[in-house]
């Protein structure tokens, strides 16, 4: 597994408002799909969809399994993430084999495990 947002650096702040960075961003991931023959890894990365996503991108020999978007976005201190991303709504179990696999990103677990 790959560290928070670890395509684009953490924290990217106003690089998200850059279209082209995005594209970047994106196209670095699926560079990493093409290339994850015989390995499944996490990788963070900015999702595009109707807006942009603080993710988790699921691969697992050469293939996109699934795509996970944090949901607990810090608002605190030095984090800003509300003003750049949209929160996730799901939080998807993927099956590696007979192996469930729970993927969260940083705050997601200190928010969950009740911290």
């Amino acid at each position: 597994m790959l560290a928070e947002l670890s395509l684009t650096g953490y924290p990217p702040e106003d690089l998200l408002l850059k279209p082209q960075f995005i594209e970047a961003n994106l196209k670095a991931l699926d560079d990493i799909i093409a290339a994850s023959h015989g390995i499944t890894t996490i990788v963070g990365f900015v999702d595009k969809t109707s807006d942009i996503h603080n993710a988790a991108a699921v691969i697992c020999d050469g293939e996109l399994k699934g795509v996970y978007h944090k949901t607990f976005l810090p608002n605190y201190g030095v984090f800003d993430e509300y003003r750049y991303f949209k929160a996730g709504e799901a939080a998807p179990i993927f099956v590696y084999g007979q192996v469930p696999i729970g993927v969260n990103i940083c705050e997601d677990i200190c928010i969950r495990a009740g911290r």
